[in-house]
């Protein structure tokens, strides 16, 4: 496979696919696209219906330039296809189910967990997605990394687990639930300390504020601890606190677990994240009209996968909004590169502008006494509304209820 010409691939991990020219990366796409829609269109019996239901066969999906004749789809189609037909697996299993390696589910944060997997040779491909977004956060083989071990049910938690594996990095399990990792470390783990080269943030906010409760430099007490991994919603205010609290970098991703993919935080600009393009295609469309996007605007995030063949989906609404662009990126990397801004669903949409925690915080956490404190915003049932009402555990002061309008 062709490079983009005169780039520093050096700390790439799969440079031929993560430095390929644009032209060349949509052509592949377009082909997998092709292929993927034939798979899928005897197999699965919900987006056979779907696009049937559309007039579109596929036969008529030739290239990438075709997907948007395909409907877009999202979680409460699958829950209302489940409920219609019994099928546990609303009509997206495309292979046989003695196939699968594993099934689990999706976290339920907006209804029932639908149910998908993987084959085992889908579980041997999906972790050099994951492989390659640690390589970009600096993770390399013979690190020191901790994992929670109770969150193994997960499908992000279990990529984590086998890229690290393959990776060969070495995982510190902590049985805890999540917001105990890392005092558990801390207090009954002390050894493992010094070994540390990757800490893995699960509940930002919380570790920090048992950090600064106890005292604790975690720079003096983990001097090898070279990078925070963490998954959030990553505003600047939020990277300053967690920064300062660790004294070490931030490398932030996000990605979902049912469709197996993460993006990965550009070395060159950590606020744009690089999505696995030659994974899936990612299309950011306007939440109103459901049309593309121009490239630097910012939509709802929609994911067509190009490599499963146990549980595709194509252009899946992630109810995400997120800001896009392809423009030429200083870390040589070709693929689209995505700033996370919220779930659609807890923004609040002010006049003609959607508002997120990360705005807030932004503005709150600008104030020394107010960093970090638990804090609400009222999302009217009725959008948009007026004003923005944000509670908060601490007095506002009068100059900063003006800024934040």
């Amino acid at each position: 496979m062709a490079q983009a010409v005169g780039v520093d691939t050096a700390g790439m991990r799969d440079p031929e696919l993560e430095a390929m020219p644009r032209d060349a990366l949509e052509r592949l796409q377009g082909e997998r696209l092709a292929e993927q829609v034939a798979w899928m269109a005897p197999r699965s019996t919900f987006f056979a219906d779907l696009w049937a239901r559309a007039g579109v066969g596929p036969g008529d999906i030739r290239g990438l330039d075709d997907l948007s004749r395909l409907p877009t789809f999202a979680k409460d189609d699958l829950r209302r296809w489940r409920d219609a037909t019994g099928d546990p697996f609303a009509g997206t299993l495309c292979v046989d189910a003695s196939s699968l390696s594993f099934v689990t589910h999706s976290s339920g944060t907006s209804g029932r967990p639908n149910l998908f997997g993987l084959t085992l040779d889908e579980y041997e491909e999906m972790w050099k997605i994951y492989a390659r977004t640690f390589h970009m956060g600096g993770i390399r083989t013979g690190d020191h990394a901790v994992i929670s071990g109770r969150n193994l049910w997960h499908a992000a938690a279990r990529a984590f687990d086998r890229a690290f594996e393959r990776m060969g990095v070495v995982k510190h399990f902590f049985g805890t639930p999540a917001q105990d990792v890392i005092p558990h470390m801390f207090e009954s783990a002390p050894e493992v300390l010094s070994l540390l080269n990757v800490t893995i943030s699960l509940q930002p906010e919380m570790e920090v504020e048992y950090l600064r409760s106890h005292r604790l430099e975690p720079r003096q007490l983990c001097p090898a601890l070279r990078v925070l991994q963490t998954g959030v919603e990553m505003s600047a205010a939020r990277r300053r606190l967690l920064e300062e609290a660790w004294g070490v970098p931030v490398h932030n991703h996000f990605g979902s677990g049912d469709q197996f993919w993460m993006t990965g935080q550009c070395p060159a600009d950590e606020r744009w994240n690089h999505a696995p393009e030659d994974y899936l295609v990612f299309e950011v469309l306007d939440p109103v009209t459901r049309e593309a996007v121009p490239d630097g605007g910012t939509g709802v995030l929609h994911v067509t996968n190009l490599w499963m063949r146990s549980f595709p989906f194509v252009r899946y609404d992630m109810e995400d909004m997120v800001a896009h662009t392809t423009e030429p990126c200083a870390c040589g990397r070709t693929g689209r590169r995505l700033q996370m801004r919220g779930r659609l669903a807890w923004a609040i949409r002010v006049g003609e502008r959607y508002v997120f925690s990360q705005d807030v915080e932004e503005v709150l956490w600008s104030h020394p006494e107010l960093t970090a404190p638990p804090y609400q915003l009222v999302r009217h049932a009725r959008q948009p509304q007026d004003r923005l009402e944000v509670r908060i555990a601490v007095e506002l002061r009068p100059a900063l209820g003006e800024e934040l309008g």
